[in-house]
């Protein structure tokens, strides 16, 4: 079974909250963390950032043995990455390098933490960026990453909790309880919007939002 939702998230705008399907990555991710056999979960939740992150993983699902969920974007983005970037079930990719602190981030929130870290490097701050666009994805490789961050995470997300954030503090928690893991993700009922930028700053998602937070947290 190969599951694709469409025009996802809060970045949907004008369409308002009951076309956003905010509750699709809790949904699905709760699945994730039951096996059907060994090595293969009863889910995999993949949640691209871009057009070709979306064509690569189409292809990674389609030859997965098990059931998968790929979470797609209305608006127009730019491509992130460059062609020999792969992307694979389970995988992530790290955006930028940093020590301060780690943000993890999805789909369409990937490119507004890209933007916070120009606004953190501004003010001095060196945040790491990995775009977790696999669930599950590799608990040990995020903790080694955070580490190397003070042992703080951020994890950013355009839905409703129990999603990215609460997977990797979950994951934190078991494997490596001495990391600090902060969320943001949708707290509040959204409203239809002129644009996506709008309902980020409605929502506290803005790319404002997550260096304010950041900094907090470092």
């Amino acid at each position: 079974l190969k599951l694709v939702g469409s025009h996802c998230g809060v970045s949907l705008a004008a369409d308002g909250p009951s076309q956003m399907a905010l509750g699709d990555v809790s949904f699905f991710r709760a699945l994730s963390q039951v096996a059907m056999a060994p090595g293969i979960p009863l889910m995999t939740v993949l949640t691209p950032a871009d057009a070709r992150v979306a064509y690569d993983l189409t292809l990674a699902m389609a030859a997965h043995p098990g059931p998968c969920y790929l979470r797609t974007l209305r608006p127009d983005l730019p491509l992130l990455y460059a062609g020999d970037a792969v992307f694979k079930i389970g995988g992530h990719h790290v955006l930028s390098s940093g020590k301060d602190l780690l943000i993890v981030a999805s789909g369409y929130m990937v490119h507004e933490s890209l933007k916070a870290l120009r606004i953190l490097k501004e003010q001095g701050l060196n945040a790491g960026l990995v775009d977790l666009y696999s669930i599950p994805f590799d608990h040990q490789a995020i903790a080694r990453l955070a580490r190397q961050c003070q042992s703080r995470i951020l994890t950013v997300e355009d839905n409703y909790g129990g999603g990215i954030g609460s997977a990797v503090a979950d994951a934190m928690a078991e494997a490596e309880p001495g990391i600090l893991v902060r969320q943001l993700f949708v707290r509040t009922l959204p409203k239809s919007g002129r644009s996506p930028d709008d309902l980020l700053r409605y929502l506290g998602l803005s790319a404002e939002d997550i260096a304010r937070t950041a900094t907090e947290l470092a």
